[in-house]
């Protein structure tokens, strides 16, 4: 599945008291001060799955096709096209629902990250209180992602240099095992748009007698938390409107 258990180090800069989910993850503690680079007083410790999505979608892919499902690319430039030959379409599309649905909620935060080889170090190590200066170590299974940013409504997927250098910086004041990245330690050097909304868009809209449109968008960058909670939501409001994926006749 390309998902393995791992410490987290959540890095804060004053003493900080339990967050709400502290009683939902394992071995959650205070680290000692001490032990904290500076400018860091406090840190949240737990135990949590890390996911290696390189591995992880595949694997996704692999069930959904075991299962009778398929992969079909192609553009859709209107609802109708969606709808040929279906009664349900699931519009996850989303930085697309500005076009397809005009959905102008939604908007872009640019997020860009290193992939670096593996040296060993096994934790998660994070400082996210600032989204001005977040940094992440993030050790995979093949490699290490060294992040990032949160850039909001920049919608350019061009890797910026003085930003890779940024990010390099501050990953090396959080965990020094990575004070001293070579160029031929890091392996690529990529950009994504997270779809950010005002809230999490998953309803249920009839668009004729016997077809229904699930809207399932707009998660930010928290897609793979809340992907099975959404998925299982979903297969709620297919039942609840009483729809077949295919009219008669299909």
């Amino acid at each position: 599945t390309g998902i393995r258990m791992a410490e987290v180090v959540n890095l804060n800069e004053t003493p900080t008291p339990d967050p709400i989910w502290a009683r939902s993850v394992d071995n959650f503690h205070h680290a000692a001060p001490a032990d904290l680079p500076a400018p860091f007083r406090d840190a949240f410790v737990l135990a949590a799955p890390v996911i290696d999505t390189t591995i992880y979608l595949d694997y996704l892919l692999r069930r959904a096709r075991a299962h009778g499902g398929q992969v079909i690319q192609r553009a859709v430039g209107d609802l109708a096209d969606a709808f040929a030959g279906h009664a349900v379409v699931v519009n996850c599309t989303g930085l697309g629902a500005r076009e397809l649905v005009g959905d102008r909620d939604i908007y872009p935060s640019r997020g860009q990250v290193l992939r670096v080889k593996p040296n060993g170090f096994q934790r998660v190590v994070m400082a996210d209180d600032d989204p001005r200066e977040m940094a992440y170590v993030v050790p995979r299974i093949h490699d290490v992602v060294l992040g990032g940013t949160d850039d909001e409504r920049n919608e350019s997927t061009e890797p910026d240099p003085a930003v890779t250098a940024g990010i390099l910086e501050r990953c090396a004041r959080i965990c020094p095992a990575f004070a001293h990245v070579a160029p031929e330690d890091i392996l690529s050097v990529v950009c994504g748009l997270r779809p950010v909304r005002s809230e999490v868009r998953v309803e249920a809209e009839r668009v004729g007698p016997e077809r229904v449109l699930i809207h399932n968008y707009g998660h930010g960058g928290a897609g793979i938390t809340l992907s099975w909670g959404c998925a299982a939501d979903v297969v709620g409001l297919v039942a609840a409107a009483g729809a077949q994926p295919h009219p008669p006749g299909h």
